[in-house]
C-alpha cells in the first residue's frame, strides 16, 4: 500500500480528552441535578457525537426537550472547557511530523462538535492538519462514510491510498464504510481485545509502530 494521506480519529487517538470530557460531562449532569458519570462510564460513553454521549447519560426517560437542552448545555460547557487537561498522547506529535517530513498529509475526522475539533487542531497541533472535520451539518456522523468520502475529494487522494486511524468500533465501521485501510491503536480508550473482537487485523500499541507502518507501507 501506497500511504499518501494518513487521517486520525481525535479523542483516544491523537488526544487524551477523556478527563475533560468527564468533567464537563458531569457540570453538565450536576446542572440538571442528575447522576455523575465515572471515568469508566465516560470512556465507554463517547465516540458517537455529543448527542450520542448525553443520551447515554441520563435516564431512559428523559422529555426530548430536556435532553436537548442537555445536550446544548453540554457543548457550551465543553468549548470552555476542553483544553484543560487535554493533551497528545506521549510520540504522537513526533510521529505527526515525521509523516509530514516524509511527504505524506494529515488530516483529522472526529465525531466531535466541530467549533471543539476546530479549535484543538489548531491550537495543540498547529498546522500540523491539512484539514479537521468534526460534527457538522451536512455530514452524517461516523461511522457513515460521508465525511471520509468528502476529505478525500479535498484532498485529492483515492481510498487505495488512505489509512485510517482509530481506536473504537465506530471507527473500524467508519474505515470500510469509505473504503480505506483502518489502523487501531491499542493506547486508545478501547484497547487492543475490543479491537480484535470488533474485526480490527491490524493493531498498533506505539505511536512509533504506527510511524513504522506509514513509511513502510
Amino acid at each position: 500500500m501506497d500511504v499518501q494521506a494518513v487521517i486520525f480519529d481525535m479523542d483516544g487517538t491523537i488526544l487524551d480528552t477523556l478527563t475533560d470530557l468527564m468533567s464537563s460531562l458531569n457540570e453538565t449532569l450536576e446542572a440538571f441535578g442528575m447522576e455523575q458519570a465515572t471515568r469508566e462510564e465516560t470512556r465507554m460513553r463517547v465516540g458517537n457525537g455529543v448527542n450520542k454521549l448525553i443520551e447515554r447519560s441520563v435516564p431512559e426517560d428523559t422529555d426530548p426537550e430536556l435532553l436537548a437542552r442537555i445536550q446544548t448545555k453540554f457543548r457550551e460547557v465543553y468549548q470552555r472547557r476542553c483544553e484543560e487537561t487535554t493533551a497528545p498522547f506521549p510520540g504522537i506529535i513526533r510521529m505527526l511530523d515525521d509523516v509530514a517530513d516524509a511527504g505524506i498529509a494529515c488530516a483529522v475526522i472526529s465525531n466531535k462538535a466541530d467549533s471543539a475539533v476546530q479549535k484543538l487542531a489548531e491550537e495543540v497541533f498547529g498546522g500540523r492538519f491539512a484539514i479537521a472535520v468534526g460534527e457538522r451539518e451536512g455530514y452524517p456522523l461516523k461511522p457513515a462514510g460521508d465525511a471520509m468520502i468528502a476529505v478525500m475529494t479535498e484532498m485529492g487522494v483515492d481510498p487505495d491510498k488512505v489509512l485510517y486511524v482509530g481506536d473504537s468500533d465506530t471507527d473500524i465501521e467508519f474505515a470500510a464504510n469509505a473504503g480505506v485501510a483502518f489502523a487501531g491503536c491499542a493506547w486508545g480508550y478501547r484497547g487492543t481485545d475490543f479491537l480484535l473482537d470488533h474485526g480490527a487485523t491490524r493493531i498498533l500499541d506505539t505511536p512509533d509502530e504506527l510511524l513504522d507502518v506509514i513509511l513502510s507501507a
